[in-house]
């Protein structure tokens, strides 16, 4: 009889110096968002290998297959959204098939399955050997961070002695080498460009490599007093803000205003959030509904 050909494999590599995608999501939505990241790939490796179905059935059976509650399956919709945007996931793949996979993804299983008689990639999804999906985020992600694998040996990758290694096994974040350390101003940069600037029509910031002394000095000022995820807050913030953004006028609030110290701890409080409608209920009804004490 015979052997049933496998697609799915029983492992995939897990770097333990994360890019700055996946940082982020580690930063906006905790440990249970940064589980269900790594149960969505193991979804995807013990699936079909290089892919998952993604449409509702799919995701009501791997919200039941992973013990999540009702309650909580949104949180699974924000990280697959957040993926997507980020390119972790190829959109284009996703709307036209619903199913959840990346170019990362798909040249992973190809050398995890290189011993194999047969390995194939459906020619619909296939973003390693065609154009598709060639100018999405995902092109250089192998696995789930950005860097090529770096349990390949690089002896033959490195110059001589007192000369750079090769840009190509350096990080998208300028560390050199692939095991330096992140730059968190790059993760910065990046969350600004992407979630405040884009969406609410701000200025963009250059990378790290092109900022003065005196941004640097305001980034790791309010990365003291606030760390990485009060950044990000008080970016959001000024996403959401009508006055800062510019719609309820002409002035926009740009990177460098917003890292001022004075300026940052007055957004951080909520002195420029959107006023709240009044609400229509009574006193006694708030009352009722233990609103107030």
């Amino acid at each position: 009889m015979a052997r049933k050909h496998k697609d799915k494999v029983d492992y995939f590599p897990l770097d333990v110096v994360m890019d700055t995608d996946v940082r982020l999501l580690d930063i906006r939505f905790g440990l249970a968002g940064y589980a269900v990241f790594i149960k969505l790939y193991q979804y995807i490796y013990g699936q079909h290998g290089y892919y998952g179905e993604w449409d509702a059935d799919a995701k009501l059976l791997f919200c039941s297959d992973q013990n999540i509650r009702e309650d909580e399956r949104a949180l699974v919709d924000e990280v697959t959204d957040w993926c997507l945007d980020r390119g972790l996931f190829s959109r284009e793949i996703y709307e036209k098939y619903q199913i959840l996979t990346s170019h990362g993804i798909q040249a992973q299983f190809l050398r995890i399955t290189k011993k194999r008689a047969e390995t194939k990639i459906d020619e619909r999804f296939d973003l390693v050997h065609q154009d598709v999906g060639k100018t999405e985020a995902s092109v250089d992600k192998i696995g789930i961070t950005s860097r090529r694998n770096t349990q390949i040996k690089q002896k033959d990758k490195l110059k001589p002695k007192g000369k750079e290694i090769d840009k190509e096994w350096a990080p998208e974040t300028g560390a050199v080498g692939p095991e330096g350390p992140h730059d968190i101003s790059l993760m910065i940069c990046d969350y600004w460009n992407h979630h405040v600037a884009e969406p609410a029509g701000l200025s963009s910031v250059k990378k790290p490599a092109c900022w003065n002394k005196k941004r640097r000095q305001a980034v790791q000022s309010r990365l003291a007093e606030k760390g990485e995820r009060g950044i990000l807050d008080t970016f959001d913030r000024v996403c959401a803000s009508d006055f800062l953004t510019g719609r309820s006028g002409k002035w926009q609030a740009d990177f460098d205003w917003v890292l001022k110290a004075e300026n940052f701890q007055k957004i951080a409080e909520g002195r420029y959030d959107n006023p709240k409608q009044a609400s229509n209920e009574s006193y006694y009804d708030k009352i009722i509904k233990g609103g107030i004490e």
